[in-house]
């Protein structure tokens, strides 16, 4: 079976568990066949599902009091919680990468209290201006990416596995594969024991087997981790004196133990996205597991005006009196209005607007310091970051500093809102010698990735002249050098971190274009280096 046709597999083996055993799933996927075709599958199972936006009112799903309600009936109406409207049906929330932080808690804590016996679903449609809250993430069971799978990818499943070898308690199998992956929350060992079951229990039996454990592993523990699995080291030798173990039993044990481990290791191995781990996070870590700007508190209260919608003000969306008014004025009439009466407001007239929230900005310069022009290079640059952190003080953005050459890349100035500071940290710059901008790409790729878990929106400005003849390794040769800053540029592509390449040769380089695409970034040639110049190009 193709890794395509397995991932396939895969979706579709959670969306049934999701139906049959009440479990919880983010899909992670856009509008498109491969979607309709799981959510058709979902919506065919017995259970029944109920669609919520992300954007709902909170205060209509807690159940409080209806005021409107109750003025006109002259008593106490309250509305019907989110548990009470689901009636045991699956909650299937769209653009959960846009839940706010009321909902995301309401959610959650009817996780934890098993308010949702139908199962949740939460379509994380991948936009880049959002991610779903650790908070929320973290409770979720099962994650599944649909990124870059088509119908085609359906193929004749094999039967269910009936004669799968027991694998007997996975609690401590789990949280050992937990601990090599890097995934420090205590519920994802949890999330990947309850899916295990499901699985068994799709067979008829409560006994585990070790395809239902790999099954969980692929669905719960990979899309968590945050590391690559370390080779195992081998064993040294035994000495010459040394007497063979007395118990056989405990040996065998030991030994079936240690080879489920493998097992396990080696299906995390597999789901895992390629070389997507090497800056130190999964497909929750590029998805939803850093959180938004609005979850994490990193997003200003001000912003441009949001969505308008029906719905009570509450904290987070305020009343738009002039679109309440326009909603009402039609049913004026057939209220019994007259002259000189106060309009009829309804309900279902009233309309708010939440905010949306301004994320601030975190731009990272990745600066190739090698050759001659490197003196040079670095003053511009020292330049730009200081022309815009005088800018961005009434924005309170965040300017970072990285600086490869030699074999390595090295952080000058981490992202920072102080001028100050800036000034001090680049009075002296590092140049001249080899070109590692795989390095350099990486570090910024990395510092990118930690200002958005920070709640801020990344950019990330790689400058060269040139490209590549120091590989990731450190080993000079330009072929593997520039394969190797190809991966990492795929990589910021992949992480959907937005980035420009600045081309500062005196001609331009194909490579460079070459690997602005790869990167997805927006190649701009700048053959003479101008601090306003670069400040204006990287400006908001």
């Amino acid at each position: 079976m193709s890794v395509a046709a397995r991932r396939m597999e895969d979706a579709r083996a959670a969306i049934d568990l999701v139906s049959e055993a009440g479990l919880s799933l983010v899909l992670r996927a856009r509008e498109g066949p491969v979607r309709a075709h799981l959510l058709e599958r979902l919506a065919a199972a017995e259970r029944g599902m109920l669609r919520i936006t992300a954007e709902a009112d909170v205060e209509a799903l807690t159940g409080g009091i209806d005021v409107m309600a109750s003025v006109a009936a002259g008593r106490t109406v309250r509305t019907r919680s989110l548990s009470q409207r689901l009636e045991g049906r699956v909650l299937l929330v769209a653009g959960a990468e846009r839940i706010g932080e009321r909902f995301a808690a309401l959610i959650a804590r009817g996780l934890d209290e098993g308010a949702f016996p139908g199962g949740v679903v939460l379509i994380d449609e991948s936009e880049p201006d959002g991610a779903m809250g650790a908070m929320l993430a973290d409770r979720m069971a099962m994650w599944v990416d649909c990124d870059g799978l088509s119908l085609r990818d359906l193929e004749a499943f094999p039967p269910i596995d009936e004669d799968g070898e027991p694998t007997g308690d996975l609690v401590a199998p789990f949280c050992e594969l937990a601990a090599v992956l890097g995934i420090a929350s205590l519920r994802a060992p949890s999330h990947a024991i309850a899916v295990a079951r499901a699985l068994a229990a799709r067979r008829g039996t409560g006994e585990t087997t070790r395809s239902d454990a790999e099954g969980a592993v692929r669905l719960a523990l990979a899309p968590r981790a945050r590391r690559l699995p370390e080779e195992p080291s081998e064993p040294p030798p035994p000495e010459p004196d040394e007497t063979p173990p007395s118990d056989e039993a405990d040996t065998a044990e030991q030994k079936e133990g240690d080879d489920l481990g493998e097992r396990l290791v080696d299906a995390a191995q597999a789901a895992l996205p390629a070389g997507l781990l090497e800056i130190g996070g999964g497909a929750m870590a590029g998805a939803g597991l850093h959180g938004s700007a609005t979850s994490r508190g990193g997003g200003s209260p001000r912003g441009r005006r949001g969505q308008l919608r029906k719905g009570l003000p509450h904290a987070g969306a305020r009343l738009d009196l002039a679109a309440t008014l326009i909603a009402a004025a039609p049913m004026q009439r057939l209220r019994g209005r007259g002259p000189g009466d106060r309009p009829a407001i309804r309900t279902d007239d009233i309309r708010v607007r939440r905010p949306v929230p301004q994320r601030r900005r975190a731009t990272i310069f990745a600066v190739d310091a090698s050759g001659s022009a490197a003196l040079a290079r670095l003053a511009e640059v020292k330049g730009a970051v200081e022309h815009l952190l005088a800018e961005s003080y009434v924005r309170r953005d965040e300017v970072g500093l990285i600086a490869f050459r030699g074999s390595a890349a090295e952080t000058l100035l981490p992202p920072t809102r102080s001028l100050a500071r800036a000034k001090r940290e680049l009075q002296a710059l590092p140049g001249g010698g080899g070109t590692p901008l795989a390095a350099g790409i990486a570090a910024g790729l990395e510092q990118a990735a930690r200002s958005r878990s920070a709640g801020r929106a990344p950019l990330l400005v790689v400058l060269t002249d040139g490209g590549a003849n120091i590989a990731r390794d450190g080993t000079p040769g330009r072929a593997q050098a520039q394969q190797d800053a190809e991966a990492i540029a795929a990589l910021v592509a992949a992480a959907r971190i937005p980035a420009i390449l600045i081309d500062s040769s005196a001609r331009g380089d194909r490579r460079v274009e070459a690997l602005a695409r790869s990167m997805a970034a927006r190649y701009v040639r700048l053959p003479r280096l101008d601090d306003g110049a670069l400040a204006a190009i990287v400006a908001p």
